[in-house]
């Protein structure tokens, strides 16, 4: 696993760690029962490309969907919002995963780096 993907679960498992009412919410994205455990290779590349052009290029509301004809799953990035943080451009965005007849929503807040990547940023 790369990029944005990657950080997400980094990120997931460490607000799991460290924040339990963060943790309960984010338990199906984290274990079996989430969508994004039954990914392949090739559903991370393709989320990780849908998530980080939503994040650079899509408008607020802007429905930014991917699909793997492959092995069916898909899903949906969507920046909700876009906000300042101390300087710091960040943006709401609600994703959509859906793999091996599961399915699993959640919107986290992304800040943009100094190095123009991307982190959850759990508030």
């Amino acid at each position: 696993m790369k990029g944005i993907s990657f950080i997400i679960l980094s990120m997931l498992m460490l607000s799991l760690a460290s924040s339990p009412a963060v943790g309960t919410n984010l338990w199906p994205f984290m274990t079996n029962a989430g969508p994004m455990m039954l990914f392949t290779d090739e559903d991370l590349e393709l989320f990780d490309r849908a998530l980080s052009d939503a994040l650079n290029t899509q408008e607020d509301g802007a429905v930014h969907s991917w699909k793997n004809p492959a092995t069916e799953s898909h899903g949906a990035v969507t920046p909700l919002r876009t906000f300042d943080d101390s300087g710091t451009t960040c943006r709401r965005t609600k994703i959509v995963n859906n793999a091996g007849g599961k399915s699993a929503t959640f919107v986290f807040n992304f800040c943009k780096q100094a190095d123009n990547t991307w982190q959850i940023v759990v508030k």
